[in-house]
């Protein structure tokens, strides 16, 4: 590998440059050839040997590295801060911080640049309190920071989202007279995203006088990604304006910023607003703007079909991102006659050489839902090309299938399926996964620490274990995810485990799940049943803050999820909303000491977000402790009055019935009510 006479200047170019090439282990060799040879290996060897190596799968051989260092030579500050740069960028932000530790035992002087490479670690692992300890020995020490440092830390805090420490960091570097330029207010407005801290970033552009920096497009640009990603569509427009006041032009990346935060509000009015003013303004759409502007347009084909239409006009190239989106405003529930645009813009897909994907085939099956049999043609379709269909995907035909009355046919579809799936588990087949889906919704336990599965462990009742049906069930408490829920399940049984239903988290009662990996039959046939909603029946108690909803009835109200923060949401009934219907009947109405109250049975016909909470509230009954949907408090009951109790579907050999019994806590807070009629729940 090395030309000529060894020696350690030719050695550690020839580091530096495979460390470029990110060929790391071809780095190592080289050093460990040198030693080989005798070379008098230095500290600038090494150090350029432990940056080459900062890739995710060479965390072992930095650590080697610096323990050679160690035992042949002294550990410097500059061997040191590289060493905690690649582990970083190796994902081990851990061990980063170890050899920070280290550098106290090992008497070795840390420099600003440590202090930036341990701010970077604890970045890295969101661990703020610790990001801000350092900081504060950062303040606390004789060094003296500088505005390229500064930028360094800010940008690794914005990478994770750490806007404390950034503005703590601000603030210093103007009580130390450390100016601030461009990119380092840029990293710090890019730290507010991941938060939503919108209104501290349009702040942080507001001080552009006081900072004496010059108005800049691109920090515009960033504070509309900032507000784009808290759903502050509003702002976009007003930031455009202030863009066009401060003698800037507004470019394609700005302008589909906006576009894309109206659709993440479901604002369609705001994105074709956006688009008309850049035809104002000249500035040509992309595929990027077409793409979220159809998204934002979804609850309207038309509108969202004419975007297509005009992206062709305009010579845009349409990708699977702009087939998936067309499709998805084709499957609006209700749009009945869509199916023949949908079989249209499949046959594009296969004339242009796409890549079909599980996105576009579960986006084409829900538009093709008004023809089952044209959804099943489809799904034949990929098997014949060895693709092997989600649950999900089998699950869409399902669902059309018994909504005209298929019931028992859908159900004998589901069993050959399954012969399917049992099969490509044991053969090679394409199938079609999403890896994020697989990431949310498969649990093995891993991650759990013993003292945590040891406390949640007690709390989460065994209802079922079925090896031969490939199901388990739990009774979930209020207060506990079901994904914790089924982590927990998943360490205790040794098993991986995947979730084919969830229950909010300040709901209690059945939690299934099924016992096998995301391609597992079992993942499949469940999931499949729970996507089509017919095969399966969940039935709920509640109890609702009126006794005026009639002895027995049923809310058909469509459903519309709206954002209330970056991290929550609640459903609105809408026109532009999904088809939801919840049947209820009522067991007994009770008495606090100001109102009467209903204690119902719900059984969704539909799985909406929050569907019995807010077809509920809409009639004037919102559920006792659901205060996002509007009910009065009260002192005798602290958590949401809902429990799915009963739980009925179809596994690979027989029908399964699940029971959770009412929890104590709810059953204690009706203990305290006066019974008028009806009977206690058993």
């Amino acid at each position: 590998m090395m030309q000529g006479s060894w020696n350690v200047k030719a050695s550690t170019k020839l580091v530096a440059q495979l460390g470029r090439q990110r060929q790391w282990q071809q780095a190592v060799q080289v050093l460990e050839d040198a030693c080989r040879v005798r070379v008098d290996v230095d500290h600038i060897l090494l150090s350029t040997a432990v940056t080459a190596c900062g890739l995710p799968a060479a965390w072992e051989s930095i650590l080697a590295l610096l323990q050679q260092t160690e035992d042949a030579l002294r550990l410097t500050t500059s061997l040191c801060n590289s060493g905690m740069d690649s582990l970083v960028k190796a994902g081990c932000w851990r061990w980063a911080m170890h050899l920070f530790q280290q550098m106290n035992h090992a008497d070795v002087r840390k420099s600003v640049i440590s202090y930036s490479s341990a701010i970077k670690a604890v970045a890295a692992g969101q661990q703020w309190s610790a990001a801000s300890a350092l900081l504060q020995d950062l303040r606390d020490s004789s060094l003296r920071c500088d505005t390229i440092l500064c930028g360094s830390v800010m940008t690794a805090c914005a990478r994770a989202g750490c806007w404390e420490v950034a503005l703590g960091l601000h603030e210093d570097m103007s009580t130390l007279s450390v100016p601030t330029d461009a990119l380092v207010l840029d990293a710090l407005i890019r730290s507010c995203e991941p938060g939503g801290k919108w209104a501290v970033a349009m702040r942080l552009l507001e001080s552009l006088p006081d900072l004496g920096i010059l108005p800049d497009l691109r920090l515009y640009n960033t504070v509309l990604g900032v507000c784009s990603a808290a759903g502050q569509w509003q702002r976009g427009a007003e930031l455009l304006e202030r863009a066009c006041a401060a003698e800037l032009e507004p470019d394609a990346f700005s302008f589909s910023v906006c576009v894309t935060a109206c659709e993440r509000a479901t604002r369609w009015e705001g994105a074709l607003a956006s688009l008309r003013e850049m035809r104002r303004v000249r500035v040509e759409p992309n595929e990027v703007t077409f793409n979220a502007a159809i998204r934002a347009c979804e609850a309207f084909p038309e509108k969202a079909m004419g975007l297509l239409a005009e992206m062709g006009a305009a010579s845009v190239s349409k990708s699977i991102i702009t087939v998936n989106a067309a499709l998805h405003a084709l499957s609006v529930e209700g749009e009945g006659e869509r199916w023949a645009q949908a079989l249209s813009l499949l046959a594009e897909v296969e004339k242009r050489g796409l890549r079909l994907d599980s996105i576009t085939l579960a986006a084409a099956l829900g538009a093709l839902e008004c023809r089952w049999e044209l959804a099943l043609a489809l799904l034949a379709q990929c098997l014949e090309r060895s693709w092997m269909p989600h649950g999900l995907h089998v699950g869409s035909v399902l669902k059309a299938m018994s909504e005209e009355s298929c019931w028992e046919r859908s159900l004998d579809l589901l069993r050959d399926f399954y012969q399917f799936w049992a099969r490509a588990s044991q053969e090679k087949s394409r199938s079609m996964p999403d890896p994020d889906y697989k990431t949310r919704h498969e649990f093995t336990g891993s991650g759990l620490e013993p003292r945590e599965l040891e406390a949640l462990l007690p709390t989460l009742p065994l209802l079922f274990e079925g090896e031969g049906e490939g199901l388990v069930a739990v009774a979930k408490p209020a207060g506990i995810s079901s994904e914790k829920a089924l982590e927990v399940m998943a360490a205790s049984l040794s098993k991986p485990l995947f979730s084919v239903s969830r229950l909010d988290l300040p709901t209690s009662g059945v939690l299934p799940a099924a016992l096998g990996a995301e391609q597992s039959p079992e993942a499949r046939w469940y999931l499949a049943q729970f996507a089509a909603h017919s095969l399966v029946e969940k039935t709920y108690l509640c109890l609702c803050q009126t006794n005026a909803v009639g002895a027995e009835g049923s809310v058909e109200l469509p459903l519309k999820v709206v954002a209330t923060s970056r991290s929550s949401s609640r459903a609105v009934p809408s026109p532009e909303g999904k088809r939801a219907r919840t049947d209820f009947a009522v067991l007994a109405v009770f008495a606090d000491a100001t109102s009467q109250l209903s204690l119902l049975e719900a059984r969704p016909r539909t799985g909406r977000l929050h569907q019995i909470r807010a077809h509920l509230a809409s009639q004037g009954a919102p559920l006792v402790g659901d205060h996002l949907y509007g009910a009065q408090r009260v002192s005798w009951c602290s958590r949401l009055f809902l429990h799915c109790q009963r739980l009925k579907l179809y596994g690979p050999s027989r029908e399964v019935h699940l029971e959770a019994p009412l929890p104590p806590e709810l059953r204690e807070a009706l203990l305290g009510l006066r019974l008028l009629q009806g009977r206690f729940p058993s």
